[in-house]
This record gives structure tokens, sequence and C-alpha cells, in this order.
């Protein structure tokens, strides 16, 4: 036996804030902090920190370790100089002193989890509403939380639980059924197995499918992997995406888990999985991998062992909450509101059944039942199935293949659909279940039809199971998703009450002994996939990059291999760190240890059995405690089966234990010795011998052994069991690949012959078949797996391995994960019922993360943790009631968590994940700057942007550094609207309640009457609508969705100049059919106009029956039409306000009969009642009555026009107008109201599409040029709203985070999604990349918006701009019109206050000029002041010194989807607009929209810094975009430190320095630091000085305070 050398060297690394590699291997720690290094010295004082029970903190009292720093930063291992344990916590406080005095200019807390000292812990910081000017110790007013100054937080806190994530960048979202599903991988049967080939008709077909609830598009890995060259160009450095692991076909977008311990054969296979990482690895990229461990789908394995096993009670019945089951079969709930197109069928069925005359069915022997398979019971939607899919009764419906027949609103949510579920049946049920229904249609006259929903309904009724519509059917499901089974995570306040329920004591006590032991073994579950995936992904960069590395044993050699795409720019390694690796002298995972048959069977066991490609039924077997290690205490939740054997297997109980042990046994043995043949002959062979003359394995051949066990051990169980189905290929690497789709048909436990009576007989068999199987493997089998051994390590030595090793785990690469719906791990219900407090499940939520985090961080201690949280505002009001900040803002007063920014503090700091998912900092706060709510349609009632502001500094105090910088930002995602959708709809009337008595419903009825008349304006609407527009009886069933989308592509038709005017009116007349919810055939439009009186129709009709009824108008023809035109045009001037019909002239309310009164006598007189009248007529008349007088003609005719006005009245009066009124539809067919939300939901370009159908439906005949004009519409429809995405975008580049681009968004997609809801699923279409391919307009667009989006991030990818990345942000203040932030507030009270005494003065003064100047002198300031509060400005500060500043400003963007700019800044010429963006600088996609976002110049006096931050005066920066050649320097101002201009001019801010408002500054320390040290500076504890402080580092890394660097 060897001992590798590199076991000398300990592990004392520091897993700390910016983790990078020392070139041994180790990490330290790089403090730093911007001080004026000039003038000051900085030094970080370390304090021991000792956790309490409610997550606070002690810290001793005074420092245990004192570090002074320099500008490019200190290197630290904290376990030279401290006591400190590895992973301890520890807090920090910076001090700067003055160098002349020595007196400290300043201490505190520095940007992370500040904490302060209460009661003798340390708490963090609570949010409190209440913002204002707060008094620092120094005098200085800031904007903070009242009752709470930041400067009371004096420490910063820093836990070591979470992993060491050492790549940032910018991110992009997929979905990968519709990223490309015309990419695909070659199959088993096809030569070049595993090759990516593109199918372009099949990538244009689905690109014109609209997507719903059931279909599939079959996009796959294949169209992720081919992406990637494209992610990098763009500068994407993730990769987040939807599940391609947990083995669910049924559902695009992959959350129905069925298991997740394998790919989802939708997706791919394990070697597609590898060939996918491998590509993202040599490209640099990171895979953020969607982990769905709550709950998993109705054809999950484990729930599906549960019912199969339902009378015996099996192990995963307690793995889910199914009580119902114990009682009755459970209902799966698969059923739609609309079932009209549900049916069933049953695959493999002993007999098929045949309509008779009489109403039964007769049973028919199928001559092509194969007892060898099992019986198959499926719905599906028979409006998209093929005839042939149906009638294949030999194999289940997977895709439905009918994806673009039939009509685009028949499918507009999951309640108008049915997915396609299969489930295992015994067919004499099915034959009981056609008996019942023979009965009842003989006997009782049901006349029930196999082929029809009803009958799919009695059909699908048996013992364990029933198909029921969607409710929760006696089992807990996640979120009120009928489709989604809970998962049991930990006994709960339910639980108890259920146990409560049981009379026996015995009883009660084994029943939650087993919801316990069942919790565990699904948090162990859970917790072996998160280690299984990570380290896979390890296992496959590792062998790759050894395969790749060879024989390279120089800088120059791996510098070269980097240089050709073979490795990525991060394998980067210098001579020392290289030298160390080759020498042994490098801290690598210990070799030589263990004896070799414990190397052998610890790489044979890594493989999860339940990993295996069986059928699903078998692999739910392998899934139970028989044949896998399932944790029956907290000690061994998480535990490797190979170290639980090494401890005698105390997970073990019966009834698993000889099952289980005779597999252990399978693995020592049989297993073992197969391996050691194949070993023994690759040996043979290799260059580099893999054992020793003793037979023991070489440091070599334990490398090759721990990378090829699992794959001798998946070979062998599969050959075991495969038979004629086990076919195989050697794929070009080495690897081999298998025909999984016969191996999963071949061995379902019916195709293995095996029908057990219990759990344990039919584990007991097939552990049998697998026994024999095993010790059947042949010479064959061992030269066949030797052989693809040999050629996977051909060229490898144990330095590549070394090297290998060494470089994944320096780039970072690994595999990261986003946790789908962190808190349902617990039982969140149990807290809205009040079974449970928040405190107590929290705290398991804690603790359960803590292990899973502990788990990836044995794989891969670089791996990146987001997790997504919601909705714990909420849950904290259970509670605690309606505030969700209890305790008067106070901490540590007996509760582990003192409202949500507490909550989540506590979350991060103890369970290690790395940052959250930011939904409630950055979607709705930063995005409600621009637009309103994509979710709500409200807007930020702040019009000085403080709310966001104030969200973000909160996180900066209360969060990591790691959590901020490695924030997931985004603007959109597969759970919300497309982003471009969102801003180009009116979302505040898309969301409105049109029948709202507030102004967002009355605007929006305004729009509603425009829609649906067709009325290119306002005065076009006729005056029925116009008057009745507050009569909510007229819009009972208006979809204000719908009405908000027409009115989009409405103002964009009538503008477009390409359209006729004839297909103006067809397109219109269309799109008023849609608002509807009438198409092609299906579906009324009903006419708003109701009165079918002609002269009460419109306002010519009317006035001109008045002149008619006036006596003595004696008026020419020419003077009539005159005095009719002046009316009319009068009339639709007039704000019709005081004419709207409220009510009716009876109604019961006093106040509102009074003010209807008045009106009516305007035009009647004094009369004791008006009931018998029409309001509508008396507002008509009310109305021309005024627009007459105003016109001023003809005043001799007053008196008889009022006479007529009265005898019109009269005339039409109530009766009249009742009589002759179309009746209204006051409720809506829930059908047809699914169909206008639809039809709002679309893609804008598929909304226009369908506009041209249905008008070509209507007339008869086509439309010329229709996809020009489709492609000319939708451009304008969305080019505002692109230009304004790109502007959030740009934003999100410039503050911390991982800022997220989801997929199809740069390429201009839209379309409505709920949210988190999965309703429509109109983001979630095909990507159009064939659109993006040629020279036609719709191409050039589709590019010009990929340049635009692509671009507002690709400075995420700018070596210079690294701080944007990878620093530690501070905020700043903007100084503009000579206030800051801080100042401008004070001074904007004082104007408040002085604009309302002036208003006061005013309303005693009929005219004052001198007031009046002075009243809009204060408005004009307070304009200018406030939208200066768009202002905001933030600094990036890296360990080495870099810095990047970024000044944001959106004060000049409007709210509104279509805000005409050239209005707004009176550009009504060619010319004006010319010289305006010349002055400007403004570059946009097309300068002759209107609607698109222009940003004049604005100014900014200075940019100041913030507290406890400086940085040396005269410190120069430039701006990233080249184009701004000017220099920004550090100054004094005032007696603080700001960036200013060096010219001494203003900071400019137009198209030019601030592109789409955004200015980025950078300082890169070469250029500031001139005669900085050369090589990296290291605190020496023992001396207490900085040792070569003038050399320079030789291997440059990038970080911030706490960075770790080389050594």
């Amino acid at each position: 036996m060897f001992v590798n050398k590199i076991n000398s060297v300990p592990n004392i690394g520091f897993k700390g804030y910016q983790h990078v590699k020392n070139d041994l291997g180790e990490t330290v720690m790089r403090f730093n902090f911007p001080f004026n290094s000039e003038k000051e010295s900085c030094e970080i004082q370390i304090f021991s920190a000792a956790p309490t029970e409610n997550y606070n903190y002690k810290l001793s009292a005074a420092p245990i370790a004192t570090i002074p720093l320099k500008p490019e930063g200190v290197d630290v291992n904290l376990q030279d100089i401290t006591n400190l344990d590895k992973d301890a916590p520890f807090a920090y406080k910076v001090v700067r002193k003055d160098k002349s005095t020595g007196k400290v200019v300043w201490e505190g807390a520095d940007t992370g989890v500040k904490v302060k000292e209460q009661n003798g812990e340390y708490v963090n910081r609570l949010q409190v509403h209440n913002v204002g000017l707060v008094e620092s110790k120094d005098g200085t007013k800031t904007l903070d939380y009242v009752g709470d100054s930041i400067s009371n937080y004096t420490h910063t806190l820093v836990s070591r639980k979470g992993t060491t994530p050492i790549v940032q960048g910018a991110g992009y979202l997929i979905t990968p059924d519709s990223l490309m599903p015309g990419a695909m991988y070659r199959g088993f049967t096809e030569e070049n197995t595993g090759e990516i080939y593109y199918d372009k008709d099949f990538q244009n077909k689905m690109e014109g499918v609209i997507k719903n609830f059931s279909n599939i598009y079959g996009g796959s890995i294949a169209g992720a992997q081919k992406a990637i060259p494209y992610l990098k160009e763009n500068g994407y450095k993730y990769m987040f995406s939807t599940p391609i692991a947990n083995g669910s076909k049924g559902w695009s977008l992959g959350y129905w888990n069925k298991n997740n311990m394998q790919v989802s054969p939708n997706m791919g296979n394990t070697e597609n999985f590898a060939s996918f990482f491998r590509d993202l690895y040599t490209n640099g990229m990171k895979y953020v991998y969607d982990g769905t461990f709550t709950s998993e789908g109705l054809e999950g394995i484990h729930f599906q062992y549960a019912l199969r096993w339902a009378e015996k009670t099996p192990q995963s019945y307690y793995w889910f909450r199914m009580s119902g089951l114990k009682n009755s079969n459970l209902g799966l709930g698969a059923i739609p509101k609309n079932k009209e197109n549900l049916r069933f069928r049953v695959v493999n069925a002993p007999y098929n059944y045949q309509l008779q005359a009489n109403g039964t069915y007769k049973k028919i022997v199928n001559p092509d039942y194969n007892s060898k398979k099992e019986t198959m019971f499926q719905i599906y939607d028979a409006s998209q199935a093929s005839e042939k899919q149906i009638k294949a009764l030999d194999k289940a419906i997977i895709n439905y293949e009918k994806l673009t027949e039939g009509k685009a609103l028949d499918i507009n949510n999951h309640d108008d659909t049915v997915i396609n579920f299969i489930f295992q049946i015994d067919p004499k049920e099915y034959d009981r279940r056609i008996d019942v229904i023979n009965e009842l249609n003989k006997k009782f006259g049901k006349n029930i039809n196999l082929d029809s929903a009803d009958g799919t309904i009695m059909a699908a009724q048996f013992s364990n199971f029933k198909i029921d519509k969607k409710t929760e059917g006696g089992f807990v499901t996640w979120d009120a998703n009928t489709d989604m089974v809970k998962m049991n995570y930990g006994i709960s306040g339910y639980d108890e009450k259920l146990l409560q329920a049981i009379v026996s004591r015995s009883e009660r006590d084994y029943e939650k002994q087993m919801i316990e032991r069942g919790a565990r073994e699904v948090q162990d579950l859970t917790i072996q996939s998160g280690k299984y995936w990570t380290g896979k992904v390890k296992d496959i960069q590792t062998i790759y990059t050894a395969q790749t590395v060879g024989k390279a044993k120089t800088v120059e050699d791996i510098n070269k291999l980097i240089k050709d795409g073979k490795l990525p720019e991060e394998a980067k390694l210098n001579n020392e760190a290289l030298s160390n690796i080759l020498n042994g002298q490098y801290l690598l995972a210990p070799k030589g240890v263990m004896v070799k048959d414990d190397v052998t069977v610890k790489s044979l066991m890594k493989l999860p059995l339940d990993t295996l490609e069986f059928g699903e039924n078998t692999v739910g077997v392998l899934s139970t405690s028989y044949f896998s290690n399932r944790a029956t205490t907290d000690d061994t939740i998480g535990v490797s089966r190979f170290d639980l054997m090494k401890k005698n297997n105390p997970h073990l109980v019966e009834p698993y234990v000889k099952n289980y042990k005779r597999v252990n046994s399978l693995f020592n043995n049989e297993i073992k010795d197969f391996a050691d043949a194949i070993i023994k002959q690759v040996n043979q062979t290799s260059n580099e011998k893999l054992l020793d003359s003793n037979g023991d394995y070489t440091e070599y051949g334990e490398y090759v052994m721990e990378f090829v066990g699992q794959d001798i051990t998946k070979y062998a169980f599969l050959k075991s069991l495969g038979g004629d189905n086990f076919k195989t290929k050697i794929l070009p690497n080495g690897e081999i690949t298998y025909d999984y789709e016969a191996l999963k048909e071949g061995t379902s436990l019916k195709a293995l012959d095996i029908n057990g009576n219990s759990p344990e007989d039919e584990a007991e068999k097939l552990e049998k078949k697998i026994e024999k199987g095993i010790k059947h493997l042949s010479d064959s089998d061992i030269s066949y797996v030797s052989g693809a051994i040999s050629k996977r390590i051909s060229g490898t030595d144990t330095s590549s391995f070394r090297i290998a090793e060494a470089l994944v785990d320096r780039t970072g690469l690994g595999l990261d994960w986003r946790l789908d719906a962190c808190k349902d791990v617990i039982d969140m219900d149990a807290i809205r019922n009040e079974d449970n407090a928040f405190d107590d499940n929290w705290d398991a939520v804690i603790k359960f993360w803590e292990k899973f985090v502990q788990g990836v961080k044995q794989e891969n201690p670089n791996s990146y943790l987001v997790a997504e949280i919601t909705d714990i505002e909420p849950l904290l009001q259970e509670t605690y009631g309606s505030n969700a900040y209890p305790y008067n803002n106070l901490t540590n007063v007996g509760q582990k968590f003192n409202g949500e920014p507490d909550t989540f503090v506590k979350f991060f700091n103890e369970t290690g994940i790395t940052s959250e998912a930011a939904y409630s900092y950055f979607f709705t706060d930063l995005l409600t700057n621009f637009a309103p709510s994509f979710d709500t349609g409200t807007t930020d009632n702040s019009e000085n942007h403080d709310r966001f502001k104030a969200r973000f500094d909160l996180l900066m105090q209360t969060r990591s550094v790691d959590y901020l910088r490695n924030l997931y930002t985004f603007m959109g995602n597969h759970d919300k609207p497309r982003m471009i959708h969102g801003l180009a709809v009116d979302m505040s009337m898309f969301h409105a309640n049109i029948l709202g008595s507030d102004e967002r419903g009355h605007k929006t009825r305004e729009a509603a009457i425009q829609v649906l008349s067709g009325a290119k304006t306002a005065a076009d609407v006729p005056i029925e609508l116009r008057l009745n527009v507050d009569n909510n009886d007229y819009f009972l069933t208006t979809s204000a969705r719908a009405v908000a989308t027409s009115k989009l592509l409405m103002d964009v038709i009538n503008e477009e100049k390409s359209i006729s005017e004839e297909d103006k009116k067809r397109l219109i007349d269309a799109l008023i059919d849609l608002t509807n919810g009438n198409y092609l055939g299906e579906g009324v439009t009903d006419s708003m106009q109701k009165i079918k009186i002609k002269e009460l129709s419109s306002l010519e009709a009317a006035f001109n029956a008045i002149l008619g009824i006036a006596k003595d108008i004696n008026l020419s023809e020419a003077d009539r039409k005159k005095l009719v035109n002046a009316v009319i045009e009068k009339a639709n001037s007039k704000d019709l306000k005081d004419y709207l019909v409220h009510g009716e002239l009876d109604w019961k309310d006093a106040e509102l009969n009074e003010k209807n009164y008045k009106y009516a006598e305007e035009i009647l007189g004094t009369k004791p009642v008006y009931d018998s009248y029409s309001l509508y007529t008396i507002q008509l008349a009310r109305l021309l009555k005024d627009a007459y007088k105003e016109t001023k003609l003809y005043p001799n005719l007053e008196s008889s026009i009022n006479e007529a006005l009265k005898v019109f009245a009269e005339t039409y009066n109530r009766h009249a107008v009742e009589t002759s009124k179309e009746e209204i539809k006051r409720i809506e067919d829930p059908v047809n109201g699914m169909k206008k939300n639809g039809y709002a939901a679309r893609d804008l370009k598929v909304s226009l599409t369908m506009a041209v159908k249905q008008a070509e439906f209507k007339s008869g005949k086509p439309i010329e040029n229709k996809q020009a004009i489709i492609d000319a519409a939708y451009k304008s429809a969305t080019e505002a709203a692109v230009v304004k995405a790109s502007m959030i975008m740009e934003f999100l580049k410039g503050l911390p985070g991982i800022p997220t681009m989801y997929s199809g968004d740069e390429l201009g997609m839209t379309g409505y999604e709920e949210k988190a809801k999965n309703v429509y699923l109109q983001n979630r279409n095909a990507l159009p990349w064939t659109e993006t391919e040629g020279e036609s307009d719709i191409a050039k667009y589709r590019r010009t918006v990929m340049s635009t989006m692509n671009g507002a991030l690709k400075d995420r990818s700018n070596p210079e701009l690294a701080p944007l990345n990878n620093g530690t942000p501070y905020a700043l203040e903007v100084k503009a019109h000579n206030f800051t932030r801080s100042e401008a507030t004070k001074r904007l009270g004082e104007i408040g206050s002085k604009i309302n005494e002036i208003n006061e003065q005013l309303k005693s003064k009929t005219a004052d000029k001198a007031l009046s100047a002075e009243l809009k002198k204060l408005e004009d300031e307070r304009s200018l002041l406030s939208k200066d509060f768009a202002k905001i400005a933030y600094m990036m500060h890296s360990a080495n010194g870099d810095m990047t500043v970024t000044l944001f400003n959106a004060g000049d963007v409007d709210f509104s989807n279509r805000c005409n700019y050239f209005e707004k800044y009176g550009l009504d010429t060619e010319e004006k607009r010319k010289k305006f963006f010349e002055e400007n600088n403004i570059e946009t996609i097309n300068p002759d929209n209107k609607y698109i976002p222009i940003l004049p110049k604005s100014e900014v006096d200075a940019i100041m810094l913030g507290a406890g931050i400086a940085i040396p005066v005269g410190t120069v920066f430039t701006n990233a975009n080249a184009r701004d050649k000017a220099e920004y320097v550090v100054k004094e101002i005032g007696g603080k430190l700001g960036i200013v201009k060096k010219d001494g001019g203003k900071i400019v801010m137009d198209g030019k320095t601030s592109k789409n408002g955004v200015m980025i500054l950078k300082h890169i320390k070469n250029v500031i630091f001139k005669g900085a040290p050369k090589k990296k500076v290291y605190y020496n504890a023992q001396y207490n000085f900085v040792s070569n402080p003038y050399k320079q580092p030789e291997q440059t890394i990038e970080g911030e305070k706490l960075s770790i660097l080389a050594k």
C-alpha cells in the first residue's frame, strides 16, 4: 500500500467569501475594505462568535486577532492566527485610523450580516417600515429606519456553514422542452449514438405550436447543449434550468417527480447528461440543477409503490400523507373542469370490449395481449391524440401528435385539457368495472358510453385509486396542486391531530414512530439525490479533464489546451501550483489510506440502485430499504451505503434486514470479484500500472477504480436482469451506453415474472433474480467492460488524474443547485391551520437544509445553492397576527425568529445556502420603477423610488456578501409573464377590476367601450357606451385582459401605414370578435350597444330628433347642418364626468337619487317623481343642451330647443328604452371566459395571427401580405417594451447578484402566465430560432432584439468589470442640484409646507402674480428634486482593490406602456428629433417610433461615498463605455469624499455615458496603486507585521473583503 504525500498537508481551509485555492490547494481568506490609504490605516478586528439556541450569537469581548490592511488586501489563514475551527463562525469590525494622530476616524460593521449587542447577545437587524432622516453618532443625517439606526450595528457576522462559490456572472434560464426542440441526440440504434443533430423542419413545426398544459415540444438536453456556444459568445456564465432529471415524461416542465435519481427519458439519458456537462465545463459555464424535492407526481415510483401495495401499508406509504388510503381508494385529481375531451384507453389488456346494440359491452379476447407486460390504464385528451395513437393499444401515448390541429382558443388553461397520465392496474379489476357499467346500462338504462368523459370516470374506479376531479382525494398535495403529492419531511401538528384520533395507545405510538421514520427516509432520499448528482458531475468533469490533460505536464501544455477550447479559462495554473500537484504537495483527496477491497467496494456501492434504468415498478422496489440504504435515525441521514456497512448497518430495521444484507453480500463478493477481474485485465494493457506487485492499488489504480466503480456496478446489475433486452455500445470516449428503452420494457416486474404476495416476497424474488444474473457474468463481460475502461483511461496516468482533480476544484464549475419551494419541506399548512407555530416549523426547515448543504459540500465545496422561498410574511402573520414584524420592532425577546428579515438571516446563516431567488426584492420593487407590476398592475406608490433602494439597502445590512453577489436576480422566468409582454400590454388595465369604482376600473371601462365598438378615438365611441361607461351592467362579462390586449393591437393596427383601410377595418372587427372569445365560428360577438332606438344611438341622431321636435326652427339646410356639427363637436370635447349614467331614477341610494333628480329637473322641470323617465335619455339631453349653449349659435332658438328636449325625454322614457333594449348577458359562460382570457394570454404575434385568420374567416377572402402585416404590427407593439426591458436588464447588470435572462426574452417573445400558477403557459412557447435566420423584416427585428437584450448583460463577462461579479457592495449617495438624497428629503418637506401655505393664501386672493410665480417656482423645484430620487448609486469593491461605481437613473421613464415621448419632449418634427437625439447622444432601435423610451440628458454634481468607506483623493475612475473619454476622480467635498468629473463639470448622464440610464465607472488597481506590492501579502501572527509588502501577487485573483487567495 502507498500513502500519498499530500496527506501530511493539513486541511485548514477557510470557506470564506471570495473562494480561491492557493498553490497548495488550501484556502485562505482575503480581507479588504475601501479606505484612504494615503491618510489612514485600516484594520480588521476578529471576534469569536458562539451561537445561542435562538440563532443569535455571543461575541468575545475583545478581538481575538487584529489584521492591518493594505489597499490590495491581506491574505489570512484564520486557523494560523486564532484558535477558531475551520468552519467556526466569527464576527469582525472595521477600524479606520488617522495615520498622523492614531485616532479612530471610523469604526463599525462592513457590508453583510450586521449585528448589534442587545441583552448580552448580538442580534440581527429588523425592518422597520418608518423611513426618515436619522442622525448618526457623528451628527450626519441620513435616510434610515427610524428607531433602529444602522450605526447601532457594530459587527459583521460570518457564518461558515456554507459552500464556497468562486464563479459569478450573468445567467440564462431555460425550459429545455421549449428551448430548441429541433436539436436531438442520435439514438442507440443510429450511427454516432449520442451525437447532436438539428432538425430544422421539426424546429419550425414546433415554433408554430401553441403551448398548452398537456402538450410537449420534445426539447431535451440536446437543445441546452447546442445552445452553449451561443451563450458563451454572449457572455453568460450560468445556465439555470427547469428539471432535467426526475423521470417524468408526462409534463413538459418536469416538476412532476417520478424518480429524482434518473434523467427524465424525454430529456435524454445518462451519457447525454455527461456529454452536456463536459461541454459546459470546457466552455467555462455552470449549471444550476433545479432540485424539486417537496413532492412527487402521481406517476412517481414511490407513490405508485404505495398504491400498489396499499393493503399492506408499505414503506413508502409513510413517505407521503395518504391516510385516506386506509379507508378508501385515493382520488387522483386529474379531471379538468372542461372534461369534454376526457377519454381513456387500456394498454395491453387481456380483453377488449365491443359496444352492443343493447348498450352493453361484450368481452373479446385481445390477440395482442402480452402476459409479460403490465396492463396500464391511461387517460388522454381526445382532441390532441391522433387516431393512430388511440388505436395502438400496445403502447402508451407519450407526446400528443395533433399539436397543430384544432382552434387556438380550444385549450386555454389546465382546466381545458387532459394530461395523459398512465397507471398500472389489475386487469381483473377493469373487467369488474365493465361488468358494473353493463349492469347500469342494462338494468337502469344509464347509457354509459366508454368512449366519453362520463364513461372514463366510471371506468377509472379501482380498489386503490380512482381518477377524480381536481380536489385532494385522501392524500396531502403540494400547494393545492392535485397532481403533486407532498412528501413527508417531518411530523407536524396536522399529523398529531390525526394520531389523537387513534384510540389504541400502542397503535398510536406505532403510527407516530412510522411517520417519523418515513420523514427520515424522505430526508435521506433527498440528501442522497443531492450528493449523487453533485458527485456525478464532479466525476464527469474529472475523468474528462484527466483524458484531456493526458501527458500534459507543463503550464504551457495546459494553456494550449485552454486556447484550443478543450479546457476552460478557469483551468489556468501557475508553475508553483502545478509543481505542487505533480510532486504530491497539493491538497487532494487522500489516497492509499484504505485497503484495496474497501476501495473497490466503496466505489461500487457509490451507485444508488434507484439510478438503474429498469422498468419503473422494478426501480420502485429497488428504492425501498430492501435494496437501498434509507436512514431510520437522525445520525444515519445522508450517510453512504459503504459507511453504514462499516458501522454494521445501524439504519437497518425489520423487515428489510435479510434482503438488504444479501444485496450487500453481492457487492462484497460477486460484484467485487467481477470488478477485480476487470481491473486485473485493464492493468495488463495499461501504460501505468493500476496494481502493484502485491496486487494492491497504486495511486493511479485507486483513481481509476473510484471513477469506474459505478460503471461496473451499473453493467453488472443491468446485465443481471436485461436478458435479450440488454444491448450495449462503447462510445468513442470509452463510456458504455445502453438501449435504455428496451431495457425498461424488458425489466418490469411482470416481464421478469415477479409476482410477489407481499412487498417482502416481491423484494426477495427480485434479489434472487439479480443475484442469479450477476453470478452468470462471464469472461466476455469482463473483457467487454475492461476494454471500455482501457479506452476511457487511454493516455492518462497518475499525474493527469492529480491535475484533473485539482483543476475541477479550482475552476469551481461543478454542479449548482436551485432548491424549489424550499420552505415546503415542512408542513406549512400546519401553520396556516394553527396546528403549529411558525418558529417550530422554520427551525425544522433550517435543520433539514443544513444537512442537505453539508451533503452537497462533501462532493463539491464550491457549489452554489440558491433557495426559492416565498410567502414568509403571511406565515409569520399566521402565528403572530397581522403585524409581520412583531415585538414592537425589538429583537431577542424569547422567540427564535423576530420578523421577516431576522427569519431570512438566520435561515441563510444556519443552513449555509448561498442565496435566494430575488422575487421579493428585485422583481416587483425594481420593475415598478419602470412599469406597473406584471402580477397585479399596481405601481410603486413612492414617486422617489425609495422602496427599491430601501429594500436593497436592507439586504446589504442583513445578508452575507456571498448572498449578495450570488443573489439570483431576474425580470422574467417560467413562473411569470414574459417580460416584454408585461411591458407592452397595459398591465394596469390587464389586471383591473373592470367593475371597480376606482380610477383604474373607470379607465379600463373607457378602453373597453372603445375596443368593443372598434372606435379609433374616444370621440368615435357610440354615445350610449360613453354615457354608460360606469354602468356595470354593460361590463358584467367583459374581460379586462382581453380588452387590454386588443387595445394595444388596435392602436398598432390603426397606426400602421402599410395596412390598407379596408384591411384595418377587417382586422379591428376580428379583434372585437377575439375580445368576445369568438374565433373561427365558435363563439358569439355581442354588440355593446343595447338600446335599439335610432334617435338614442348617436349624438347626431339625437340632436336631429330634438330639432325635429322643436317648433319654430326656421333654419336653412346649411345652417341646420352647421348647428348640428357644432353641437356634436362641442359635446365630443366635453368632459362627460357629469353626464354619466349612475343607476336609475328610482334607486334607493338617497344621495345618488338626489343628484339624478336634479339632472332630471334640468330637462323636465319640477315634478314630484321622475321614476318613469330614463336616466340615459336625461343625461343625453343634458349633454346636448349644454353643448348647444356653449356653441353660442342661434340663441334665439334656446326656448324651442329646451321645450323639445323635454318632449324628447318624455318620448324616450324608461319604458321605451327598456322595451327596446337587447337583453344584457349577466353571467359569463366559464368556457367562454377561458377563451377571452386565453386570447389575452397569447404571444402577441399569435394574437395578431389569430386576428388575420378570423378576418379571413369572416370575409371569406384573404388578406394580402398578411405575414408582413403581422410582423410589422408585432414589431410596433413590442419595440418600446424591448427597449424598456433592456433598461431593466441594464439595471440588473449593475446591481449585485447573478442577473439572469429568461430564454426567449432576448428574442422578443411575449406571452402571459399567472404568478407561479401554471395556468396559461404562454411564457413557455417554443423559441422562434428559425425567425432569426435570413433577411426578412422579422428576422432582422429578432436579431436587433437579441443584440439589444444580450448586450444589456454582456458587461458581466468583461474582466475589467469583475467587481460587478465578485465585489462587495456599498451604498453611495447621489448629489444633484446641490442636494444629496438625505438633504433633498429635508428640502422637499420644506417645499411641501411652503406650497400648502401659499395655496391657503391664494384662496383669499383672486390674483397675486408674485405668489403664483413663487408657487410655480417651488413646484418646479419639487419636480426636479423628486426626479433626482430616481438616481441611486452603488460601489462594488473587490479584494484586490478593483472597483466599479454604478449610477442608475430611471427618473425619465414613464410607467405607461405607450407613452408618446415625442410629444412629451415637444419633438413634433423630424428636425427637432434629430437635434434632440444628437444633443442627448441617444441611440435607439427605431428613431421613428414615438413610444420607445428616450432619456434626456441629466446631470449629477457628485457621487458621495457612503458612511464608513473612503478612497484616496485623486483615485481615477473611467467609464466602462469607451465612448465616454472623461475621467472621474475622488475629491473632498465639504469635508466628505465624493467622485466628480475631473474637468470640474457636472457628471453627465446621456446616451453616451449612461446607456439606458446606467453609468458604470471602473477603477482597476494598477491605475491607482502604481507602487503596489508585487507579491501576496500575508499577515504574520507571530510577529504582527506585513511581510514582503512591496511585491505584486503572481496570481491575480479577484475578490473582496473576505477573499481567499493563493498562498
